[in-house]
């Protein structure tokens, strides 16, 4: 597996999809590729509880926030504005409640998407 600790591209040109096997890696604590014009979904974030910091704002991201963002249970910043800017349709569906499980959960950046339906109650829960 791989020893990459934080990965941080923000504010380039970067295009294409995020790999799926970022996902998979076990050590990864931040990683930030805001501001780039990367496309597709966000990938599941299964295997990476160490991560603390996920900053994908201001891209081409579209899709739905994955369910499994609530095992992330170091995830302090988590970012996903702007993925909606200039008439994309970013983001879509709606909050997912799992997000009250990430009890570390400082800062949540959403705007700029095409979020629906009410926000999680479930978000109260986040010390």
């Amino acid at each position: 597996s791989s020893q990459l600790r934080v990965f941080w591209a923000q504010n380039n040109s970067l295009t294409g999809t995020i790999p799926s096997a970022v996902g998979q890696s076990w050590v990864l604590g931040s990683l930030s590729l805001s501001s780039n014009q990367v496309v597709g979904t966000i990938p599941e974030f299964v295997s990476i509880s160490r991560i603390w910091g996920l900053h994908l704002a201001n891209n081409m991201l579209t899709g739905t926030i994955p369910t499994t963002i609530g095992s992330l249970s170091s995830l302090a910043y988590f970012g996903l504005a702007g993925n909606g800017n200039d008439g994309r349709t970013g983001i879509s569906g709606s909050i997912p409640s799992e997000l009250g499980k990430c009890q570390n959960l400082y800062y949540l950046w959403l705007d700029n998407n095409t979020l629906a339906e009410s926000i999680p109650s479930e978000l109260g829960s986040i010390p």
